[in-house]
């Protein structure tokens, strides 16, 4: 490593050393050095589903969401804004609105019509200030995005207190679930792909 007499400048060096060194070991994540993604579109809500599609180079991927308990959607993510400092926040548009209404025993999953590598989930509004919203999630998670709001208690479960972030599923998979404990007002929540 350079030293250099300017400390800002070793900070620098140093940080930009680890980080390096940080990218070479996180080989399921490489791909999310590159922020750029394509955001669901939502077109159907049927009382406990809902699809979606993401239109990817190689063709259309369709994405549902299916729950043991009703929901419904907004016409654009709650506090928006939150997401402004991500580098490729979704459209602000029509997404699902979940309330994890069923209580203990609350399951949300969503799946992809084929197999998806390392997409990212947006959760806008996660529990409130005072009323912690738990979620377990089916596969490990890696945060990409926080927005303030949340305690991300392991690589499968978080907390939130109005909770804003985004999380990525590092490899291959076809679906995920969400296991939820404590119903709310309502959570904002969409997916976005980083194409090859």
């Amino acid at each position: 490593m350079l030293y250099f007499h300017f400390n800002m400048t070793t900070v620098f060096i140093r940080r930009c050393f680890l980080l390096a060194v940080g990218l070479l070991l996180a080989t399921t994540s490489l791909g999310q050095c590159n922020q750029n993604y394509i955001w669901a579109v939502w077109n159907s809500f049927t009382g406990m589903e809902a699809t979606g599609t993401i239109s990817t180079p190689n063709g259309p991927i369709s994405v549902s969401m299916t729950t043991n308990y009703t929901f419904d959607s907004t016409p654009d993510i709650y506090n928006y804004g939150v997401f402004a400092a991500f580098n490729d926040p979704p459209p602000n548009s029509t997404v699902p609105r979940t309330t994890w209404a069923a209580g203990p025993g609350g399951e949300t999953t969503m799946c992809f019509s084929e197999t998806v590598t390392n997409p990212v989930l947006l959760l806008s509004s996660v529990g409130q200030v005072g009323i912690p919203v738990t979620l377990q999630f089916s596969l490990p998670y890696e945060v990409v995005f926080d927005g303030g709001g949340m305690t991300w208690v392991n690589n499968t479960t978080l907390i939130g207190q109005e909770g804003y972030g985004i999380i990525v599923f590092p490899g291959d998979f076809d679906c995920v679930t969400i296991y939820s404990s404590t119903p709310e007002n309502y959570t904002n929540i969409t997916w976005g792909i980083n194409p090859p």
